[in-house]
């Protein structure tokens, strides 16, 4: 493997067992590397630059930008420069679009008409992505799609997450906006009883876990002027009741963008099949190369109820540097996969996070809330200090000071069993903010009429 600094292989200054890559959700990665050098070589590092890694034939895999450079004292003479990169996703955090509002058109072709106005490499001030219009789905059908200006990654979230789909890039700067991602599949297996002729032959700590998280067997979909759509998986309930009580595990998500029955019903199947079976996930760790996010591999661990070659797809893959003597370096890799029937697509669950409630909050309403936010709408460090938020369907006020638009928000007596609530900032606006509540009634969420989000849990 080898690491190149905008087109510069600078893998002689890495530093050996500080080498990081990870990948999960809808191909999202982090990567991270120690460089050492000296003070006089005057090497220029700097968040922006292109980073690349590519393995010892010069193929490439994986591109991103550096975010972070952080330099470290070592002598008079030497330091050390901490690099930290995101993957391409990260360009369209850092790009904002104009006001716009778009009528009677697809997510896919709202997406297309943004994409090829900002980003594409044929734009003006475009980020050199690629266009392809074959990798751009339909996804769900707007009456009316209106954006007061955001960044892109929020709209293309907004956009895909509403009828369940997903949008990345390729290390070669495709762009992808598509209802599934599709499968490939891996090379080699997982066989503890050593049978398979392709198994793996250094496979190490196999672990099996078996989890409700995010776990559901019923998807409820709300929208707009109380459209409701629901998917119920049968199989999973008769599953589970087996073991007492009804068997359900539901979950409701609230958009507001939708605006039918049919999409909204559409909507719940296409995130309950991110569900279709127990949640079972398998961790091994390997030296092997040649594995990639969404590779369908076979495991056969009969200790752990898998038996004969059990269909698991690979979720996330953290890979470490180990030196090969060789001037260039190879990956551990440690592989987490999840149990699946999928063949040909899937839709990966983690993607959902940042747009549902947990299944069951704690059962102490009384919790003091934890509030996040990555759409940088509000910034969670701005709370005021001291106030009692209770955020509970019973509670009396929310007290959070923010920046931007939202200059403050003050609710007093808000009855938390409505479904929303207007108010009035500072600077004069009026905001809405629609709640999402637990099993426990505590809100999880408030989004407000431009789709940004507050997320709270509870300690």
């Amino acid at each position: 493997m080898k690491i190149y600094i905008n087109n510069v292989d600078s893998t002689y200054r890495v530093k050996a067992d500080t080498v990081i890559l990870r990948q999960y959700g809808t191909f999202r990665s982090d990567f991270s590397f120690m460089l050492e050098t000296k003070f006089t070589d005057a090497i220029t590092v700097s968040y922006g630059m292109e980073v690349l890694l590519k393995d010892d034939s010069g193929g490439l895999i994986w591109g991103g930008h550096i975010t972070q450079v952080c330099e470290v004292f070592r002598t008079v003479s030497r330091c050390g420069i901490k690099v930290s990169c995101k993957g391409y996703e990260n360009i369209l955090s850092r790009r904002v679009c104009a006001p716009f509002v778009y009528t009677n058109q697809y997510a896919g072709d709202i997406a297309k008409t943004l994409f090829l106005q900002y980003l594409a490499s044929t734009a003006t001030n475009g980020d050199g992505l690629l266009y392809n219009s074959g990798l751009f789905d339909n996804g769900a059908y707007f009456t009316e799609y209106y954006s007061p200006g955001a960044r892109l990654s929020q709209v293309f979230d907004d956009l895909a997450a509403s009828y369940g789909g997903r949008w990345w890039i390729s290390p070669n700067k495709s762009f992808y906006f598509m209802d599934e991602v599709p499968l490939t599949t891996a090379a080699k297996c997982v066989d503890v009883t050593e049978t398979a002729a392709n198994r793996l032959t250094d496979v190490s700590s196999l672990e099996v876990t078996r989890e409700t998280s995010e776990y559901r067997n019923v998807q409820t979909v709300i929208g707009a002027d109380g459209v409701r759509g629901e998917a119920r998986n049968q199989t999973e309930i008769n599953r589970m009741k087996a073991f007492g009580g009804s068997g359900e595990y539901a979950n409701i998500v609230v958009n507001k963008k939708i605006t039918d029955t049919a999409t909204a019903t559409a909507a719940a199947e296409t995130i309950l099949r991110s569900y279709e079976n127990e949640n079972t996930e398998a961790t091994f760790t390997t030296q092997t190369d040649g594995f990639s996010l969404f590779d369908k591999v076979m495991i056969n661990a009969p200790q752990f109820g898998l038996y004969g070659l059990t269909s698991f797809i690979i979720t996330d893959i953290t890979a470490y540097d180990r030196r090969t003597g060789d001037g260039t370096f190879g990956f551990t890799y440690k592989i987490k996969a999840v149990m699946s029937s999928e063949t040909t697509s899937y839709r990966p669950a983690e993607d959902w996070k940042e747009t549902i409630s947990q299944l069951v909050g704690k059962s102490d309403t009384t919790a003091m809330p934890r509030i996040s936010d990555d759409t940088g709408a509000l910034k969670p460090e701005n709370i005021i200090a001291g106030n009692n938020i209770t955020l509970n369907r019973s509670g009396k006020n929310i007290t959070v000071n923010s920046h931007a638009d939202i200059n403050a928000l003050s609710l007093d007596s808000v009855d938390f069993t409505a479904d929303s609530v207007s108010f009035t900032t500072e600077d004069g606006n009026e905001e809405e903010f629609t709640f999402t509540f637990d099993g426990s009634g505590r809100i999880t969420k408030l989004t407000d009429s431009d789709g940004r989000e507050i997320t709270v849990s509870y300690s």
